[in-house]
């Protein structure tokens, strides 16, 4: 997620607001059909479709920017180019969209294969653009002459994917460690926390189950999705809420691989439950 703030001529500001989220992804009424895009084997090619879910014409701008993720997970846009940083080697067309109401457009993207080994990533944005100046919601503001300015509010949403392109990188694993049980001061479920650790040189990306029983009797009690872990990063801390149903059981605690064709453990844990 990028932010960007645009300020107009004659005393008229514009406000933008970004909210970076897990496509398939949805923020506003701006849709993407797809959660990530890894180039791992011989395919060079993937299209993507920005879908506007709105009631009103919008134009997206499409951007290949860089993120980093920190310890909790947290994802935040950075200045500087990374090492490994997947730029020079992806191309996408186009890089502005505008779309009717309901309508979709495709994204094409393009890879030129490293010839080094190695993961890179950068994370493709695709940015509503602001509208008109007839369309956008006006409120005052006392200047600072005690005149009143008007101050005109657009609501800009991106959403960003991560463009992964592996070259000879072995699979990753991952191990669970530090794993505690907490309630909130305040009230409410309790929290399962721990640190998914990640092995090898690779990113990993799944999912959370806390599960009881085994074979037909098992039972997903919780589940927390698409759960990543960068490269840049060795673990990230991950928290999921219990259901009051889990009081008292033995449990699992599972990291499944969603890349995986039937979901893989990369790890897992046993828990009792107090």
């Amino acid at each position: 997620m990028r932010s960007f703030t645009r300020a107009a001529a004659h005393g008229v500001a514009a406000c933008a607001l970004f909210v970076g989220v897990p496509a398939l992804a949805q923020t506003g009424n701006l849709g993407l059909s797809h959660q990530r895009v890894v180039f791992d084997g011989p395919n060079r090619t993937v299209t993507i479709y920005v879908v506007n879910r709105g009631n009103v014409p919008e134009t997206y701008r499409v951007d290949l920017i860089e993120m980093k993720m920190g310890p909790h997970g947290t994802i935040r846009p950075v200045a500087d180019e990374p090492e490994m940083s997947a730029r020079d080697y992806v191309e996408f067309t186009p890089r502005r969209i505008t779309l009717q109401p309901r309508q979709s457009q495709a994204i094409r993207i393009r890879l030129r294969p490293p010839e080094t080994q190695g993961e890179r990533r950068s994370h493709l944005a695709i940015t509503t653009q602001p509208a008109d100046d007839a369309q956008a919601p006006v409120a005052s503001a006392s200047g600072g002459s005690g005149q009143m300015v008007d101050v005109k509010v657009s609501t800009l949403f991106s959403v960003s994917i991560p463009i992964i392109v592996r070259t000879d990188v072995k699979e990753a694993g991952a191990r669970i460690e530090n794993s505690h049980m907490t309630r909130p001061p305040g009230g409410g479920p309790m929290l399962v926390s721990f640190d998914l650790v990640r092995e090898g040189a690779g990113s990993v990306y799944g999912d959370v189950e806390i599960v009881s029983g085994r074979g037909r009797d098992e039972h997903v009690l919780a589940r927390a999705g698409g759960i990543a872990v960068y490269p840049e990063i060795d673990r990230r801390e991950v928290q999921i809420a219990l259901p009051e149903e889990a009081k008292g059981k033995s449990v699992r605690l599972v990291y499944l691989d969603r890349e995986a064709p039937a979901s893989t453990e990369l790890a897992a844990l046993a828990l009792n439950i107090p």
